[in-house]
């Protein structure tokens, strides 16, 4: 992305050659034609694109850019405003990225310096924050770090970002640099890449990622209302990905609550790289019996920190109930609500956890049989230190013993709030699905079909942006 003039290329090529040659890496030829089989293309700009005219880029069929806003610990690009004004009045994708010196200050400093200036919004329109890691021809090689020193300076970066955005950074380097620079790091591969590589297609990618976002394939690319040349880009996916990537769909893994059988549980974890789970760390417990939890565990993000978090719903000895957090499903974040008398039995394994109010908290409910034909669905909201009790909904007929725990949360009819569903068994044998619009108005049987034994189901319904 640093790319000065011809003659900064030259020097970069020569000191990448001497690594690649002791790497036993082969040196791909330069490409400029756009790559097939890629719909979805953007730019990366700099100060050295300057008065850049992004009706006329726009109109060009670039769909998506970066900008760099700041440059080790003390640079800020003078055009970086500009680059962002202008590419989001033209209608594209924009985001905005930071050239590491990790030889000037730490990753969690130069992520600070980098945010403050990067305007990243939560918007739908804003691209992940990108590191741009990578040869620079005023540093030492592997700016004279180790590969674990390299590795803790980019995870401490990458950290910083999560905890100012929530999203995942966008990492953009090369395996020229990455491989022999930081080695494996293989935590960092669930972060989506930026693959540079000036070649004819994407060729081998750095350790630890087995498939790149965004694939730079030229730096001497010309693009209508950019003077000179500039980089470009092809994007791994439809523009429908594109904007998945802009909301920021982090990969889910998986957690599940272990007992120990020595009234101690633990919760094993593991981590997702978009093709297999890796096993996490985990937490153990002091004293927590599940058995006062039985099957009521669910997660969320109900600190509003980006991380989803798992909520256990835990009957006490004294009959009254309480809603314990784990944030992050790795530290016992505390008892976020106990209220008064209440018999988890009745809702049985029937708690989900969403962001039923829009405020990108997630927050608890529970369903519970009213042991008269009804029910009612118990609701929180989340403060992102704890839960306090809010409105209720209770229903007219409806049986729960014909839902059992067949109950789940997600936004189902796109509005950004979340809403439940409940699968139905009828008693001429037929299934339906109904839908409780952010769980506290009935939006009616959104489908019936024929014989279905939800039996078989048992509670294993799901609901997922598939």
């Amino acid at each position: 992305m640093l790319r000065t003039a011809r003659t900064r290329r030259r020097l970069l090529a020569v000191l990448a050659a001497g690594i690649v040659a002791a790497a036993g890496l082969a040196i791909l030829p330069v490409a400029n034609a756009a790559p097939a089989g890629y719909s979805v293309h953007g730019i990366d700009v700099s100060v050295y694109q300057d008065d850049i005219s992004w009706s006329s880029v726009a109109a060009s069929g670039v769909t998506f850019a970066y900008a760099r806003a700041s440059l080790g610990s003390g640079y800020t690009d003078p055009t970086f405003d500009a680059n962002h004004d202008g590419a989001r009045a033209n209608g594209l994708f924009f985001g905005a990225y930071h050239f590491a010196r990790p030889d000037q200050s730490g990753g969690r400093a130069q992520a600070d310096y980098f945010l403050d200036r990067a305007q990243y919004a939560n918007d739908g329109r804003t691209l992940p924050p990108m590191l741009d890691i990578e040869w620079s021809t005023q540093a030492p090689t592997c700016f004279g770090l180790s590969p674990s020193q390299m590795g803790a300076w980019i995870q401490a970066f990458v950290d910083r970002v999560r905890e100012r955005t929530g999203r995942l950074a966008m990492i953009y380097t090369n395996p020229n640099w990455w491989n022999p620079c930081v080695g494996t790091a293989a935590s960092l591969g669930q972060h989506p890449l930026a693959h540079s590589c000036y070649c004819t297609s994407p060729g081998t990618l750095p350790h630890g990622w087995s498939r790149f976002t965004i694939w730079q394939y030229t730096s001497t690319g010309s693009v209508p209302g950019v003077s000179g040349t500039v980089d470009q880009d092809v994007f791994n996916g439809s523009l429908a990905d594109l904007a998945a990537l802009a909301v920021g769909r982090l990969r889910a893994a998986p957690a599940m609550g272990y007992d120990d059988g020595d009234g101690t549980m633990t919760i094993h974890r593991w981590s997702s790289t978009g093709t297999g789970f890796g096993h996490s760390s985990d937490y153990t417990s002091g004293s927590f019996s599940l058995s006062r939890v039985g099957d009521r565990v669910a997660a969320g993000d109900v600190d509003g920190d980006g991380d989803d978090d798992i909520v256990m719903a835990y009957q006490n000895g004294d009959g009254s109930s309480s809603l314990h957090v784990f944030r992050n499903g790795l530290t016992w974040s505390g008892v976020w609500y106990a209220g008064g008398r209440y018999d988890l039995g009745r809702v049985a394994g029937r708690l989900v956890v969403g962001d039923f109010s829009g405020d990108g908290r997630a927050e608890p409910a529970m369903v519970y049989d009213d042991g008269d034909g009804t029910m009612t669905i118990h609701r929180w909201v989340s403060t992102g230190t704890g839960f306090s009790h809010t409105s209720d909904y209770t229903s007219g007929s409806f049986s729960l013993s014909r839902v059992g725990d067949r109950v789940a949360a997600a936004d189902v009819d796109g509005d950004g709030d979340d809403d439940i569903a409940m699968a139905y068994q009828n008693s001429d044998g037929t299934a339906s699905q109904h839908v409780f619009r952010h769980g506290l108005t009935w939006s009616g049987i959104w489908y019936t079909g024929g014989q279905y034994n939800l039996d078989r189901v048992a509670g294993r319904l799901i609901l997922g942006a598939w």
